[in-house]
Parts: C-alpha cells; sequence; structure tokens
C-alpha cells in the first residue's frame, strides 16, 4: 500500500477523486467551497481544461474546481484551515487514510453524490436567506451578504445573526470597532422592519375576523371594534418611531429594544428569547473570531522565528 508523502499530497489525491469541503483565508475572512480535481465532474461541466497536475505543483499553494461557481480556484498553504470529506459513512470507508486509497468507482459515485446533496441544502439556505432579508428592504448590499453567508456556512454565526447583519447593513468593521456609523440608517431599517409587522398583525385581525363568515362580511359593530384596534396599533407603531427619532438614542441595543408592545415579541432574528439581543451577540461572536485568527498568526509567527 502506498505510502501518505503528506498532508498535501493526501487532500490533492482524495479531490482527484471526490468532490471535498475546502475552508481557507481570504483578507482574514474563512472562505469555503466545494471542490475538486476529477476530471469527469470538472469536463461534464463544459470547462475549458486547465492543464493541472497537482504533482507538478511545489506544494506552497492549492489548486482546485469550484464545482458550485465552475471556476478553478488558488490559495497558498498559508491560507488553509480546513478540509471536509462528506459521504464516507454512506460510501462505508471509514478514514480519509482510506479514502486516499480508495480507487472502487461505485463508492467513489456514493461519496458525490452525498456531496451534490449537501451542496443543494447550502444553496437552498442561500436562497432562503435572501429572500428572507427582501421582506425588510428593497436592495441589500452583496459583498455583506456574501460575507456573512461564508461565516453562516462556516457555522461562526447562525443564521438569525446573519439576517440581522445584512438586513441592518452592519460591516465587519463596525462589529469590531463597536460603532454603527450610519445611525439614521440603522433607524430607518428598523422602522421598515416594524412596518412588515405591522402589516402583519392587520392581516392577522382580518383574518380572525372574518374567519366564522362564509362571505368574509362583518357587522357594523365588529367593524368599527376592527378599526379601533387598528388605530391602536398604528398610534403604537408611530410613537415608537417618533421615540426612535431622538437624536440622543444612538445605542444600537436601547433602539432595537424600542419596539412597539403591541407588537411583542420582537421579530427572534432581532432579539432571541434565548441568546438575547442579536447585535450583541453577533457583535461578540465576530470580535471573538477575529481574534483566535489573531492569536493563530501571532502562534505561527513565534513559531517561524
Amino acid at each position: 500500500m502506498q505510502n501518505i508523502k503528506s498532508h498535501f499530497e493526501k487532500v490533492n489525491n482524495i479531490a482527484s477523486k471526490c468532490i471535498i469541503g475546502v475552508e481557507y483565508l481570504n483578507n482574514n475572512l474563512p472562505v469555503r467551497r466545494f471542490a475538486t480535481l476529477n476530471p469527469d465532474i470538472i469536463n461534464s461541466d463544459n470547462i475549458t481544461p486547465v492543464n493541472y497536475n497537482y504533482k507538478d505543483n511545489d506544494g506552497s499553494y492549492y489548486h482546485f474546481f469550484d464545482v458550485i461557481k465552475k471556476v478553478w480556484f488558488k490559495y497558498s498553504v498559508d491560507q488553509q484551515m480546513s478540509y471536509q470529506y462528506f459521504g464516507t459513512h454512506a460510501a462505508k470507508v471509514n478514514d480519509t487514510i482510506e479514502l486516499y486509497h480508495l480507487d472502487d468507482k461505485d463508492k467513489i459515485n456514493i461519496i458525490n453524490n452525498e456531496v451534490i446533496s449537501h451542496i443543494t441544502k447550502i444553496t437552498d439556505i442561500k436562497d432562503k436567506l435572501s429572500a428572507d432579508i427582501l421582506q425588510y428592504i428593497k436592495k441589500y448590499d452583496e459583498q455583506i451578504f456574501e460575507i456573512y453567508y461564508q461565516l453562516l456556512i462556516s457555522e461562526i454565526i447562525s443564521y438569525n445573526q446573519a439576517l440581522f447583519s445584512i438586513t441592518f447593513n452592519i460591516t465587519l468593521e463596525e462589529y469590531n470597532s463597536n460603532v454603527i456609523n450610519d445611525i439614521d440608517q440603522f433607524k430607518e431599517i428598523y422602522v421598515n422592519i416594524i412596518s412588515v409587522y405591522y402589516g402583519k398583525a392587520v392581516e392577522h385581525l382580518k383574518e380572525e375576523a372574518t374567519k366564522n363568515s362564509p362571505d368574509g362580511s362583518i357587522d357594523e359593530d365588529e367593524k368599527q371594534e376592527l378599526e379601533m384596534i387598528f388605530s391602536m396599533l398604528a398610534n403604537a407603531v408611530e410613537e415608537s418611531n417618533d421615540d426612535r427619532k431622538d437624536d440622543d438614542l444612538t445605542d444600537p441595543v436601547d433602539i432595537l429594544l424600542e419596539y412597539p408592545p403591541i407588537l411583542f415579541p420582537i421579530p427572534d432574528f432581532i432579539d432571541d428569547h434565548k441568546t438575547g439581543n442579536t447585535y450583541i451577540t453577533c457583535k461578540t461572536k465576530v470580535q471573538n473570531y477575529f481574534n483566535s485568527i489573531n492569536k493563530q498568526k501571532e502562534l505561527i509567527t513565534n513559531i517561524l522565528n
């Protein structure tokens, strides 16, 4: 049985047969991609062939084909973080050593089909995240979306934290500096979110009022009572919005707590009853992540010196 020469050789050998997950750093941010060197998969996508053989690589960088974006990409070994090998359980492969020596095409196909199924789930999450954001704002910053999506699929932040951060257009720099640069924009976005939940409350009341009526009609007394409730809702929302306009109200947490009580609970992607205020929890996770990256860099520098 052939000996594994190095981690670099092992990763590339497995990628020459299977789709693998690779995670590396780009500008201190994690990037997760699904990659392969399997020519059958690459050629099936009608991509212009790239004359590349990992055995000719001096071992200073990785070069893979991205099976989602259908492009080739590179990163240096200094940027590598981790590698994921999917489908081994379904193919009854015990570990990466067995995967390295695997030449059973049926098992390789089982593994790759499992990965494709996983990719579909990841893509569905991305589509759902986009749709959820567009409930509250007309357009989002695509660069910010991609950053938080990568943090999400890398399991650094939660779905609600990604939804919150993209919707409120918060950059990583703002989390790290503890300052929202455009607090007025932050407030305006919150007004949009509250208006969405105000609309949902109105629709729910209408449905409740007419659910026992075959033709959807209500009598005059019920109509007046409903109008009174609508008025109460509208006044509560307007009062909350007015309070939020206060120039002295600049702390994001205080702004988010200024939510009309009549519409309680606060949406869980803003204030989760288990984990708390999402601005605080996401900011903490982002700061902890960058602190860990900096510590890793310092450790590597100390070792090299």
